[in-house]
């Protein structure tokens, strides 16, 4: 599996790894839109980044610290449990896109 793709070698087949921003800015380019040159981190990659520095346990452990801290006001403490669902339940869908300038 790539880790990295070049938005213009990004494809339908690619869609599921890259996400629909980077699919989208590829078709954009390849329909003649003038897009700057990048790439686009997959979510495999991203998502072996964060498991192998254990990182994905610090993530989580800060979120759900936000939602015990008293002194965040309210609205602060609720959005972190929204975060800790998506990024356990959909973190094969995150993906970063980079643009080289």
């Amino acid at each position: 599996m790539k880790i990295v793709i070049p938005l213009r070698e990004i494809c339908e087949k690619s869609k599921k790894y890259t996400g629909s921003k980077a699919y989208s800015l590829s078709v954009l380019s390849g329909n003649g839109i003038n897009i700057p040159e990048g790439i686009c981190i997959t979510s495999h990659a991203y998502n072996s980044f964060i498991s192998s520095t254990k990182l994905k346990n610090l993530i989580l452990m800060e979120l759900r610290a936000c939602r015990k801290n008293p002194s965040l006001p309210i609205k602060f403490r609720k959005i972190p449990f929204s975060l800790i669902g998506y990024f356990l339940l959909f973190r094969p869908l995150i993906n970063i896109t980079l643009f080289i300038f």
